[in-house]
């Protein structure tokens, strides 16, 4: 495996936490860094865009719908969050009393596990 051939910079410090792929671009991305922010990066133009910050704290995973402008994301504060990326608002939110460590879209489930 090769070096990659351009490289994006985020911040001066981004602590990313996760990055899923934008559904339907070749070029695209979702970031999610360790202050709650949420940013889209296209590695063509080399462009970010901060959509905006939705967690408190860190955010430890992320996961995008593979046909929807949507993203999920849980957070260090407990809270998962479900936005729209292309019109930048949160669908819906729940919180909880522990830290989220791993989310996953799936559109067809319609319950929450925290006991695991």
């Amino acid at each position: 495996m090769g070096l990659p051939s351009f490289a994006v910079k985020v911040d001066a410090n981004p602590q990313i936490r996760a990055v899923a792929k934008v559904p339907e671009s070749e070029t695209s991305y979702t970031v999610l860094n360790a202050a709650g922010s949420l940013l889209t990066i296209d590695l063509s133009t080399k462009e970010k865009e901060v959509i905006s910050t939705f967690h408190t704290g860190a955010v430890n995973s992320i996961d995008t719908s593979p046909k929807h402008e949507v993203a999920v994301s849980g957070g260090e504060d407990g809270s998962v969050r479900l936005y729209n990326i292309a019109s930048k608002t949160i669908i819906g939110s729940t919180n909880g009393n522990n830290p989220v460590t791993v989310v996953y879209y799936l559109p067809e489930v319609s319950f929450l596990h925290t006991d695991l």
